[in-house]
């Protein structure tokens, strides 16, 4: 029987907890991030709670809802952190969405350090990889949850096994996120059993690694209406949709969130009048783009005075 403390946060953390249930190995602890670190992510499960539904889990609700101990640490590279885990008598260490990057001395002072990462490796390192798939046209395709040995390059130890999940062509980075964090119980239930087994893993071809940064929206979405094509900007829109704030214009000085987008080819459309509002309903916003026309059809507002009716024919969205 091993003894496991999970290193993280997200719906994963539960998903795992739920797969082990049935298994003679005992999860003895959840270490995460200091509780105002997690601010940010409460706030998203709260504005979109209705798409979040079931998988808007805070893991400070893991002691009521399971019993099991929920520590924050402050630095998992200092001693007295390493320490405090080492007290629950893991075997084996899993991360789910753990935000540090673990040091040499960390690994080597535990016999099993894997990491649950919810993408194909080596082709998917880093963060914010849901946006990243849909920004490189990755829907519509079959991808794998990854599990694998941690060392201290980023993304980088041997596969211990992969489980496949199917990206739908028009999904947003929360359809994702939904699809493969489900499949991360079933992934540590196996990753167990090839340990007890003793696998080494498999190494990774280094040649076809590809690292993504993390991706913030108010930085990172902004829509380049100028040069780029219509499909280009439905692509945007679509990798900065749900949970996110979503992709941005500005309209006369304030900023509007676009969430779903559609285009519509047609000809003979002068750079000029990319950006053009020539066309609106309740719902919708009808601008021209590089190629065609473009379809905005669900709008926020970052200034809560606004709202459609505001919005006036003729303007420019910049």
């Amino acid at each position: 029987m091993m003894n496991i403390v999970i290193i993280g946060h997200t719906v994963g953390v539960r998903f795992c907890i739920e797969a082990m249930r049935e298994s003679p190995h005992r999860i003895t602890a959840i270490f995460t991030h200091e509780r105002s670190l997690h601010t940010n992510d409460l706030r998203i499960f709260e504005k979109r709670k209705e798409q979040f539904g079931e998988y808007a889990y805070d893991v400070f609700n893991v002691p009521s809802d399971f019993g099991i101990p929920v520590v924050e640490y402050k630095d998992l590279a200092s001693e007295a952190d390493r320490m405090a885990i080492h007290s629950f008598n893991p075997d084996l260490i899993v991360t789910v969405g753990c935000r540090d990057i673990l040091k040499k001395e960390f690994i080597e002072s535990f016999q099993y350090v894997i990491n649950l990462h919810p993408f194909y490796l080596p082709y998917f390192r880093g963060a914010g990889i849901d946006s990243w798939m849909l920004l490189q046209g990755y829907a519509g395709t079959q991808q794998q949850a990854t599990c694998h040995f941690i060392n201290p390059k980023i993304d980088a130890g041997n596969i211990i096994c992969t489980e496949p999940y199917f990206i739908p062509l028009d999904a947003t980075p929360l359809d994702i996120f939904k699809v493969r964090i489900s499949k991360l119980g079933l992934l540590l239930v196996r990753a167990i059993k090839l340990l007890e087994e003793g696998t080494q893993g498999t190494g990774q071809d280094n040649l076809q690694s590809r690292y993504y940064p993390r991706l913030f929206t108010p930085r990172d979405g902004k829509i380049d209406i100028t040069s780029w094509s219509g499909s280009e900007i439905v692509r945007f829109v679509q990798a900065f949709s749900y949970p996110y704030d979503g992709a941005f214009f500005h309209y006369e000085g304030k900023t509007i969130h676009v969430l779903k987008a559609s285009f519509t080819e047609q000809e003979g459309i002068h750079p000029f009048s990319y950006g053009v509002i020539f066309s609106k309903t309740e719902k919708e916003l009808s601008v021209y783009c590089r190629r065609g026309v473009l379809t905005l059809s669900q709008i926020e507002f970052e200034d809560s005075s606004m709202n459609p009716s505001k919005i006036k024919l003729g303007k420019f969205l910049k």
